[in-house]
């Protein structure tokens, strides 16, 4: 289990380590997470609040895929967990958090709810404690 655990991490820090491959995966994470944001929803649940685990799952993709495009090649100073960079990423994804929930509320169709925001902001520190368990962080020059 623990090689199959090494060799995703090197796989993902192989893909995402290529900024412009992360902002790709990024646009399109972004696209089908406003995209499900703001259609018609039709149907029932598959279990019992699927609604806020696809919320946590999501925020949390782009919590990963936000730090991966913000730090390889952008900001490669950064070497280590940075306080400032978790900070201003975590800033982007809580504000686009409260972009749909605004947004929802404006529709006739949707409704605005403090629980998904919630599941919104858990889905994020779920991202970021990934991020430092995995470490996906640019390799010190040299290294």
């Amino acid at each position: 289990m623990a090689n199959f655990i090494q060799k995703t991490r090197t796989l993902v820090i192989g893909v995402l380590s290529k900024r412009w491959l992360s902002t790709i995966f990024l646009i399109l994470a972004l696209d089908v997470t406003t995209f499900f944001a703001f259609r018609r929803t039709s149907g029932t649940a598959s279990f019992v609040n699927q609604d806020k685990v696809l919320h946590a799952l999501g925020f949390a993709i782009l919590t990963i895929l936000g730090h991966c495009a913000l730090n390889f090649d952008f900001l490669r100073s950064i070497h280590r967990f940075s306080f400032k960079l978790v900070t201003l990423n975590a800033t982007i994804w809580v504000l686009y958090g409260i972009f749909i929930e605004i947004g929802q509320k404006m529709l006739g169709y949707r409704q605005a709810s403090l629980g998904d925001f919630l599941a919104d902001v858990t889905g994020i520190l779920i991202g970021t404690l990934w991020i430092w368990g995995w470490r996906l962080f640019p390799k010190e020059r040299g290294t």
